[in-house]
């Protein structure tokens, strides 16, 4: 494996994706081999969070390629994307899946603390008596749960991978006990995925025509793997009854 460089991810997002595919990404101590990713291409892209518009949200999916897209989704979770695209173009690669190759208990304490914040007070009477187990498979199954293993948040968007000087990268995550800064890796397969080793599908719950499988099958999953979440097409909007 090599670690990525800006060329590395400056291109089509759609056609860099798989290469990701059997990579590492690290955060500090814990790394993921990935496993399941998505492409989104920017303004042109229904799918994608810059559709039409860049924002002030959105606009480091404009940046250099090589830094890290991090969003709160539906109130309730992070996910982390790589910014990838062609020069002048917009694009990131939404990260969802993968299986935890170092730091692991590192990754289940973040998993539990998470799940036990969100687990309501008037379900249990302490954390004791409430302990949450998740299977290895599952810690990194699905960008909330693979973000939360690593410690990602807001405060980590726009961070640059593979960077020497983590100058002002400080680490928000609760469980880290200092502030020493912040260290984000992705690295590539020297061979990448062949493409019998992986499959194609519309991409998990996006709604209306980007999560069209036949015009966007840019969701790219390893096969066999434990770690994938099941593709779910977005939930079809009902009429409210009259």
């Amino acid at each position: 494996m090599y670690r990525a460089s800006p060329s590395d991810l400056s291109g089509d997002p759609v056609e860099l994706a798989p290469r990701l595919l059997g990579g590492i990404f690290r955060v500090d101590d814990v790394a993921v081999r990935l496993t399941e990713v998505e492409a989104y291409c920017g303004l042109a892209d229904p799918g994608s969070h810059a559709y039409q518009r860049l924002t002030p949200r959105t606009q480091i999916m404009a940046g250099r390629p090589g830094h890290i897209y991090v969003y709160f989704s539906y109130g309730m979770h992070h996910a982390v994307n790589v910014v990838a695209h062609d020069d002048g173009e917009v694009g990131a690669i939404l990260l969802r899946a993968g299986e935890i190759v170092d730091g692991i208990e590192m990754a289940r304490a973040r998993r539990i603390e998470l799940r036990l914040a969100r687990t309501s007070r008037s379900t249990r009477t302490s954390d004791s008596q409430y302990s949450p187990s998740i299977p290895d498979t599952h810690l990194t199954r699905g960008p909330g749960n693979l973000a939360a293993a690593l410690g990602l948040t807001r405060t980590d968007d726009g961070a640059p991978l593979n960077h020497d000087d983590h100058a002002g990268l400080l680490a928000p995550d609760s469980l880290d006990s200092d502030t020493r800064p912040r260290r984000y890796e992705l690295w590539l397969p020297t061979h990448p995925a062949s493409p019998d080793a992986y499959v194609s599908t519309g991409r998990t719950g996006v709604s209306g025509e980007g999560g069209d499988p036949g015009r966007y099958p840019w969701r790219f999953a390893l096969t066999g793997e434990p770690t994938v979440s099941p593709y779910r097409p977005a939930a079809p909007k009902t009429r409210p009854r009259s």
